[in-house]
């Protein structure tokens, strides 16, 4: 997980389904995630 902006957190994982990296993101502040999986 990298702080890409102050409070904008990316990672990527492999999704389960299609088997390819998919990238998901976490707004600190809003307590809010877009497009979550478990980062490794």
């Amino acid at each position: 997980m990298h702080e890409i902006l102050p409070g904008l957190y990316h990672w990527t994982a492999i999704h389960p389904k299609i088997e390819v990296p998919v990238s998901s993101y976490w707004l600190d502040e809003a307590g809010v995630l877009i497009d979550p999986l478990v980062a490794p």
